[in-house]
């Protein structure tokens, strides 16, 4: 979802604007932590007791501050209309959205949540004699159904950098479908824009690049949505779950043209509930969420960063609200060990055993978590230094300068 384009407001007349107190642009991305509080307007309200959960939990990438204000009003008003199926608010949340992206309604389907699409798009474009190219490591839902089908998988280890290395992935000719998670589940590096324009112009003849831009919020880059006009072999993926805070409500969306989508088309559309679909719009038409909640969350992990750093533990540079930290170590057992403490952090990669992923919370999850770290750390040795993936030791001090 691009920060500019056309807005309706048929949320905003009933429930009223968000009263966002941040003036002008973004905090610096790489900005400290003292200079990211979150405003009234995009504080959570405290859990309800029925459904609260003991410890921290910053294992899954969500955002902890849940839906922002608006979203939430709409939730509450909504609910006395969830008797009835109002395929007219899912209806108009489809255009609206597809005007907010600048697209054409048609290049638009909703999904509950972006995983929908990636368990089908392997069904849809990859076969016995078709394959499916991935990064390595990166987020493997393809992957796994994938293998269920018997595709053969082709893995490619990112660049010294984090990016994808789009040129080896695009060097397999019997490719179908190539997956661009942007910014890059687990490690939260970038693979630049130009790399990708690279790679729609090189790619197997008749191969969908599928770009995964679920995180492209947390970060400055821009997304290749706008390529799509001019790339019918392109499909780019969005997500509510993460900066939106919607991950409970599942809601997401595949943007693409011609055959292509009309594949992915014939196996279902819009299948999302109107709550979502309400919450959705008026997440869209807050104007401020995506710059404040950009600023905080950069801020918080850019803090915890530093202090791992402090402490002899090295980082991938990210630019999302997750990041891998290189614990010297069996990763699962930094876990489990973490797990004991209350804190629940992410989990490891086969080719990257050593390296944990962990979410980025709230600032005091992030506390917690250094509590949690610190005593972990005291019960043995966790060295910096791993052969599972020396190249990706890039969060350095000067980076977060």
């Amino acid at each position: 979802m691009t920060d500019t384009g056309s807005r309706r407001h048929f949320l905003r007349s009933s429930l009223g604007a968000s009263a966002l107190a941040v003036a002008g642009s973004a905090l610096p991305l790489l900005g400290g932590c003292a200079s990211a509080q979150p405003t009234s307007s995009i504080l959570a309200p405290a859990p309800g007791a029925r459904f609260a959960r003991k410890g921290t939990f910053i294992n899954y990438n969500e955002y902890p501050l849940g839906p922002c204000e608006s979203a939430r009003e709409a939730l509450v008003e909504i609910i006395g209309h969830t008797g009835f199926y109002r395929f007219d608010l899912i209806q108009h949340f489809h255009d609206s959205l597809a005007a907010h992206l600048g697209v054409d309604a048609e290049q638009v389907i909703l999904y509950p949540g972006s995983g929908w699409a990636l368990e089908l798009a392997p069904r849809v474009f990859t076969s016995a004699e078709r394959s499916l190219v991935v990064a390595d490591p990166s987020y493997e839902a393809c992957e796994q159904v994938a293998k269920r089908m018997g595709t053969p998988v082709h893995r490619v280890p990112l660049l010294a950098n984090g990016a994808h290395d789009l040129t080896a992935m695009c060097a397999f000719p019997d490719a179908g479908l190539i997956y661009v998670c942007n910014p890059n589940n687990p490690t939260g590096t970038i693979t630049p824009r130009e790399a990708i324009v690279s790679a729609l112009a090189n790619k197997p003849a008749g191969a969908i690049l599928l770009v995964d831009e679920a995180y492209i919020h947390f970060s400055e880059e821009q997304s290749v949505i706008d390529l799509v006009a001019s790339h019918p072999d392109l499909i780019v993926l969005h997500t509510f779950a993460k900066l939106y805070g919607m991950a409970g409500l599942r809601c997401g969306f595949a943007v693409g043209q011609g055959e292509a989508l009309a594949k992915l088309r014939e196996m279902g559309s819009d299948a999302i509930s109107v709550t979502a679909a309400v919450a959705a719009q008026a997440s869209i038409e807050d104007e401020m969420i995506v710059a404040e909640r950009r600023a905080y969350n950069s801020g918080v992990r850019n803090d915890v960063i530093r202090w791992l750093q402090a402490r002899g533990i090295e980082c991938t540079v990210s630019h999302t609200n997750c990041f891998m930290m290189d614990v010297g170590r069996p990763g699962k057992d930094v876990a489990a060990a973490m797990a004991s403490h209350g804190v629940h952090v992410g989990r490891s990669w086969p080719s990257w055993p050593n390296w944990v992923r962990v979410s980025v919370g709230t600032r005091e999850d992030m506390e917690a978590f250094k509590t949690a770290f610190a005593a972990v750390q005291e019960q043995g040795p966790l060295a910096a230094a791993v052969a599972c993936a020396p190249e990706l030791r890039l969060c350095t001090a000067a980076a977060l300068a």
